[in-house]
């Protein structure tokens, strides 16, 4: 019996690409390979325009806000304050915590446009002293405490309570800080300043238009401190809003220290 064998059958396309030599693939390759590195030189070039452009053009300087105003701005990094926003951020703290008026602006919701309301005060726990007889500091100093450091904060404010005379919340004492000079910021490493400040306490008491005096020179220690985000989520507390408004600025003071005599 006779086998016979049905040979192969190989396609045309088959064969001619078997017959094309190795040396034909090659330069292929690399004609390819060198279109693509030609693009991405290209590509790297016009990249590299672009970023010199952007490189020389100026910072924006101008900011409009959302009602419509438009404020200055300068490029600083992030630790960096201006000596005017420092000063300024000293001035108005130092103010608020030590102006006791023993009132507070009408409420909205009172009706009483031109006439202020008694300021109850915010009881402060203080040591050796039962916070329910009465230790207390005015409301605008409780607000501008928010301006401290946390691990300073809670001394200040003892500190205040003891300070605060009882009289203030009977309007029989109304005491005024009266700032004489704010120093330059003295810078004491990135993001840290000293700012000395003179100035004056005047006690007026039921009566006294004249008031008393008493030196009130101290060193401020100031802080940079990330700004809070803005603006604040729908529905938060009135003690939030008014945390996140003190700490606009983006510092806090960390120290307050007597003003020594030679540094006057």
């Amino acid at each position: 019996m006779q086998v016979f064998k049905t040979p192969k059958l190989k396609s045309r396309a088959s064969k001619r690409l078997l017959q094309i030599p190795k040396t034909e693939v090659m330069p292929l390759f690399v004609l390819a390979t060198g279109i693509l590195q030609i693009i991405i030189l290209c590509l790297l070039l016009v990249e590299g325009v672009w970023l010199a452009r952007l490189s020389r053009k100026s910072p924006p300087t101008l900011v409009q806000m959302v009602d419509g105003k438009v404020v200055q701005v300068a490029p600083m990094e992030s630790l960096d304050r201006t000596p005017e926003t420092i000063k300024h951020f000293v001035g108005q703290t130092m103010a608020l915590m030590f102006n006791w008026s023993g009132a507070l602006p009408p409420a909205p919701e009172s009706g009483k446009k031109n006439i202020p309301q008694p300021d109850p005060g915010i009881p402060i726990k203080t040591k050796g002293i039962d916070s329910s007889g009465g230790q207390k500091v005015t409301t605008p100093s409780w607000e501008a405490s928010f301006a401290l450091a946390e691990n300073f904060r809670p001394a200040f404010l003892q500190k205040l309570a003891t300070l605060t005379p009882r009289s203030i919340f009977s309007g029989g004492t109304q005491v005024m800080l009266l700032v004489n000079h704010l120093s330059e910021p003295q810078q004491l490493e990135p993001g840290k300043w000293k700012v000395k400040m003179v100035a004056n306490l005047l006690t007026f008491d039921q009566g006294d238009n004249v008031g008393k005096a008493i030196p009130f020179n101290k060193d401020v220690y100031v802080s940079s401190i990330d700004t809070p985000l803005l603006p604040l989520p729908e529905g938060v507390s009135s003690l939030h809003q008014t945390a996140y408004r003190i700490r606009q600025a983006g510092l806090e003071i960390y120290a307050i220290r007597d003003l020594q005599r030679e540094e006057l």
